[in-house]
C-alpha cells in the first residue's frame, strides 16, 4: 500500500513540476514592457507604459502623454512582440526570443531614430532587463556592385554611406529581422544608383544571435 502511495505521489510530482517551470518563465511582452527600466526610455515612466497597455487592451487609442510634452503610443502588441511610437522621430520594437537553453527568453530591443534618416540600434537583454550585448552588422554584407557598374562609380556611391547607418525592423510573426543600410540625403539620380548597390538581408535568430 505504501509503495502505491509513493508511486502516485512521485507521478504527480513529475506531472506538475514541468508545468510549474513553464509558468515561472511564461512572461509576455506586455509584462516585459511594463517592467522596462525607466532609464531605457527616460521620458516614458512606468505608469505611462501601463496606461498605454490598458488603452490597447480596451481597443482604444493606446496613447499617453510623455515627459517631452508629446505623445507616445503602442502600435502593435502580441504575446511576444510590441511596437511603440515613442515620439515623432523615435520608434521602439521589442521581441521575446527563445534562448538556446530552451527555457529563458531573450528580450530583443530595437530603437530606431527617424531624423534625418532611419538609424537603428539593437540590444539584447534577459527577461529581468540585464544587458546581454549588442547586435552589430558588417557593412560589406549590405553592399554589392552590379555587373554593369564601374568600380569607380561604385566607390563614389559608397561615400554617401558615411557615416554608416543601419535600418533594422523586427518581423512580428517570426524570430527574424530585416536589416539594410540607410543613405544620407542625395540627389534623385544618385539615390537611384545607391538603391542599386544596397542589399537588404533577413537575419534569423538561432538561440544566441541573428545570422
Amino acid at each position: 500500500m505504501k509503495d502505491i502511495r509513493f508511486y502516485l505521489t512521485f507521478m504527480a510530482l513529475l506531472l506538475f513540476l514541468p508545468l510549474g517551470l513553464v509558468e515561472v518563465d511564461a512572461r509576455s511582452v506586455r509584462d516585459v514592457w511594463i517592467n522596462m527600466p525607466d532609464s531605457i526610455v527616460p521620458y516614458l515612466g512606468g505608469s505611462q507604459r501601463v496606461e498605454c497597455v490598458d488603452f490597447y487592451e480596451m481597443h482604444s487609442k493606446a496613447e499617453t502623454s510623455n515627459m517631452l510634452g508629446g505623445k507616445s503610443h503602442i502600435d502593435t502588441m502580441t504575446v511576444n512582440f510590441l511596437q511603440a511610437t515613442l515620439t515623432k522621430s523615435s520608434v521602439l520594437q521589442m521581441k521575446l526570443l527563445p534562448a538556446s537553453n530552451g527555457r529563458d527568453s531573450v528580450v530583443c530591443l530595437v530603437r530606431s531614430y527617424l531624423a534625418p534618416e532611419r538609424e537603428s540600434r539593437v540590444t539584447l537583454y534577459t527577461l529581468d532587463w540585464k544587458p546581454i550585448g549588442h547586435v552589430d552588422f558588417c557593412a560589406d554584407e549590405y553592399i554589392a556592385r552590379p555587373d554593369t557598374m564601374t568600380a569607380e562609380r561604385f566607390e563614389y556611391l559608397k561615400t554617401f554611406l558615411d557615416p554608416l547607418m543601419f535600418s533594422v525592423e523586427l518581423v512580428p510573426n517570426e524570430n527574424s529581422m530585416v536589416v539594410g543600410l540607410t543613405t544620407n540625403a542625395v540627389g534623385v539620380e544618385d539615390q537611384k544608383a545607391l538603391d542599386s548597390i544596397l542589399v537588404q538581408r533577413k537575419l534569423n535568430w538561432n538561440g544566441e544571435t541573428f545570422k
